[in-house]
């Protein structure tokens, strides 16, 4: 826990710096946003095997495919273990050249804060902001129990730039690249379609609600779910393990807050785009009280809202001190994150031990 509040702290710091007119450059760069990215990856570089539910896996995995030699041998290792095909090729080929496990920690951490560095440049109001959500919304921590997935979903993230402009075979295109990851995140392709559909705040709740409609009606529609869901994820379908739901209610508050404070009237279609995506990360987390599957899918939108809680805070319509209400706002994730930290071991990444120890 230490480790993550220190750092929570530090980034909080350069957050505040990051926000200020007169932040803190050198030679044009953002000082607070690359040291921020800087010390999120060092820790994720520098954690041991236990940091993490899934990291012995993830371990355990890159040690066995760099000891096969055969094609046969790793598509059935692949099929065994319901490993992408590339991911495993990525595996083999860090493989010919490392034997360490702790190698895919060091290689998956760097191309995901890669990949969130360029995303959060790219479409962030507030770059630092949005890595200020990214470890006081338990994303970070969550990451580091689920690095592929991650990965993956980020790439698509960083591909909204083709949904704006209508470029259908690009973004799939980058949905195909990031499934070589986790072919979980095909289920992005619905959102190139979706933001043709204008949100209104009522709108918004409505679709909200009839998440809570899915829940109870989940018997029913199972059979239709599962021709969504690719054959080799259907016997998750089959288990009842049900979800946390203090991270829920704390989304749903967030979700409230947006619809308070947002003029419907005067939204572009950034803002539909990144709205919609947190609608379906609320979608799936509802049926996370069915099946806790559901919610690792939810986890996969959840990044979006690094870029949509600044992108509101920003353009605010109905508050008139905006300073203020930003302050005692992400002051209050700042404290829920906090807490959090006290009750609930996020994505199984505490005590923090690096690789050495």
């Amino acid at each position: 826990m230490t480790v993550y509040l220190a750092s929570f702290i530090v980034i909080s710091l350069l957050a505040i710096n990051g926000c200020n007119r007169r932040q803190y450059k050198i030679a044009g760069l953002d000082i607070s946003f690359w040291l921020t990215i800087i010390l999120l990856a060092l820790i994720a570089v520098l954690r041991g095997i236990t940091v993490g539910a899934d990291t012995k896996n993830y371990y355990a995995y890159f040690e066995d495919i760099a000891q096969l030699h055969t094609w046969k041998d790793l598509s059935y290792y692949a099929d065994r273990y319901l490993i992408e095909t590339g991911y495993m090729i990525y595996n083999k080929l860090l493989g010919f050249f490392f034997e360490s496990g702790q190698t895919i920690t060091v290689c998956n951490s760097i191309l995901l804060f890669a990949a969130l560095a360029i995303m959060v440049k790219k479409y962030s109001v507030k770059p630092v902001l949005s890595l200020f959500l990214y470890i006081s919304l338990g994303i970070y921590q969550t990451a580091l129990n689920m690095m592929p997935s991650s990965i993956a979903c980020l790439i698509v993230l960083g591909s909204y730039c083709f949904i704006m402009e209508r470029k259908l075979w690009k973004y799939l295109a980058m949905i195909v690249l990031a499934m070589q990851m986790h072919q979980s995140v095909f289920i992005f392709a619905f959102l190139y379609f979706l933001p043709k559909i204008r949100l209104t705040r009522f709108r918004a709740a409505v679709l909200f609600g009839a998440g809570g409609v899915l829940l109870m009606l989940y018997d029913r529609l199972l059979p239709v779910i599962s021709l969504f869901v690719p054959e080799v994820y259907r016997r998750y379908l089959a288990t009842s393990q049900i979800t946390n739901g203090v991270v829920f209610i704390f989304h749903v508050l967030i979700f409230v807050f947006i619809l308070v404070v947002t003029d419907f009237k005067k939204t572009d279609r950034t803002f539909n785009l990144y709205l919609w995506t947190f609608i379906l990360e609320l979608e799936f987390y509802w049926l996370s009280f069915r099946l806790e599957i559901f919610s690792r899918v939810s986890f996969l939108f959840s990044p979006v809202l690094i870029l949509l809680v600044p992108y509101v805070t920003e353009n605010m319509r109905f508050i008139k001190n905006k300073k203020l209400m930003n302050g005692i706002f992400y002051s209050l994730i700042g404290l829920q994150y906090v807490l959090r930290l006290c009750i609930n071991n996020i994505g199984n990444t505490m005590p923090y031990m690096f690789f050495w120890q």
